[in-house]
């Protein structure tokens, strides 16, 4: 049963995101994990075509890196194994039957005398456990919650490559945003040397104005030129976690359309609670805890003996001329194995267990500590990410407004180039702050919805 998701309605909406990822081992779509999404009715991934590619939204590049992940292949193969140690534990209480045949022949010499003879015979034995003092139970109870460590850890790999694919793909459409901002700073210079240029050719302005109008080109060019390599060295590292090549071709669509703007709660004794009780790696560690007590009980059941009853027949019947009909045999008998004297071994092993029971509870409070400690960060950077847009688009409108200013006052001839050049570069900048705000505001409430152990919820930008 899947636990509730205290963070709106975030583990529905975006599990969108994952419904190809799963294709790709639909034996698992009956696995009920937290995170699962439904699968496709098809049997593959679904690739991305080349147009995707150069408009490459988030939920799109989450969808098929999850989807060709190894990691998550080697989840579903452990998930796999887990699930075939349960049917193992469940054979043991079956009885266990066995048949056998044999042919012999044998001859024998001895005072000048020599015999020969043949015979064939056939055997059923039955071997059943009645009472072993809880050992298949235990052992039982161990393997189901291995396998529910193995679950959790499908959605814990699930959450690693959701933070993985965001910080790569949050990486290269920074860059992709620099290199835009920096594109259309170069527009806005050649718009300043053109307005220098004709206040040159008409003796209103000077050459000085005209060069430093020139310069300031140049330099937006060289940046936007290292900007270029920037965002080719980016794209190249999404592009082989996504599993294409090296020189794959990419492209970012608009901001708001690359990223949507999603929502979370901020009741943080919500977030905490949910973490707590939800989050996949605290999950699959405390399953280790559980499987490692199931562990000692075994080891004290090993330490009792057993009852069981076992059961044989037998026919065998002569190949010589002149011999006997089918001989017939039965026997059947109930056996108790009691171990004496291993009090010793027994207190070692069980030492053993707890204390490796120990190391594990203590594992799951280091991962509790260092969630708490990540979730209260991510807390804090979206409430600072929140104020910074906020202020970002107050400094947009207010470095858009000076430029028309300055312009104006430059083309009348009352301003001079330098105080142009300067609302042109604070224009570019607070531009490309309002963009980096956003985009960071966007990943911190996803990375902070990551921590609580779900996925978030998108929606429009507002």
């Amino acid at each position: 049963m899947k636990p509730v998701c205290p963070i709106s309605s975030a583990c529905r909406r975006f599990a969108a995101i994952f419904a190809s990822a799963l294709i790709c081992a639909p034996s698992l779509a009956q696995i009920p994990t937290p995170l699962q999404p439904q699968a496709a009715p098809s049997g593959v991934c679904a690739g991305l075509q080349a147009a995707d590619l150069m408009q490459l939204t988030l939920p799109m590049a989450l969808d098929h890196a999850l989807c060709v992940n190894p990691s998550m292949r080697q989840a579903m193969a452990a998930i796999a194994e887990r699930q075939a140690g349960v049917d193992l534990a469940r054979s043991d209480y079956r009885p266990r039957v066995n048949a056998g045949a044999a042919i012999n022949a044998n001859r024998s010499t001895g005072n000048g005398d020599s015999s020969s003879g043949q015979n064939i015979s056939g055997s059923v034995g039955l071997s059943w456990v009645l009472f072993d003092f809880g050992l298949r139970d235990a052992a039982l109870a161990q393997s189901r919650a291995q396998l529910s460590g193995a679950m959790a850890g499908l959605s814990n790999t699930q959450l690693n490559a959701v933070g993985e694919t965001l910080r790569l793909y949050v990486d290269a459409l920074t860059v992709w945003l620099r290199l835009d901002s920096l594109r259309q700073a170069e527009l806005v210079a050649e718009q300043s040397l053109r307005a220098a240029s004709a206040k040159y050719d008409v003796q209103v302005g000077s050459l000085a104005e005209k060069l430093q109008a020139q310069t300031a080109l140049a330099q937006t060019t060289l940046e936007r030129v290292r900007a270029s390599g920037q965002w080719e060295a980016a794209r190249a590292a999404l592009a082989v976690h996504m599993g294409f090549s090296i020189t794959q071709r990419m492209g970012m669509p608009s901001l708001v359309t690359a990223v949507p703007f999603i929502e979370t709660a901020t009741n943080i004794d919500d977030m905490l609670n949910h973490l707590r009780q939800n989050h996949p790696r605290l999950r699959a560690l405390q399953a280790d805890v559980e499987a490692q007590r199931l562990r000692g009980r075994a080891v004290s059941a090993e330490g009792r003996g057993s009852v069981s009853v076992s059961a044989n027949a037998q026919l065998a019947r002569s190949l010589n001329l002149g011999s006997g009909g089918l001989e017939r045999s039965l026997n059947t008998g109930i056996v108790a194995n009691i171990p004496l004297f291993n009090d010793q071994e027994q207190v070692a092993k069980l030492a053993q267990n707890n204390a490796q029971t120990e190391n594990k509870i203590s594992q799951v409070e280091v991962a509790r500590r260092e969630l708490e400690t990540e979730l209260m960060r991510n807390i804090l950077t979206v409430q600072t990410e929140i104020e910074t847009r906020l202020a970002a688009r107050a400094l947009l409108m207010s470095a858009e407004q000076n430029h028309q200013v300055a312009l104006g006052r430059y083309r009348g001839g009352i301003g001079t180039i330098v105080d142009l050049l300067n609302a042109q570069a604070a224009m570019s900048a607070a531009r490309l702050a309002l963009d980096q705000s956003y985009l960071l505001q966007a990943s911190a409430l996803m990375r902070l919805a990551s921590v609580v152990g779900s996925l978030p919820n998108t929606s429009n930008y507002k």
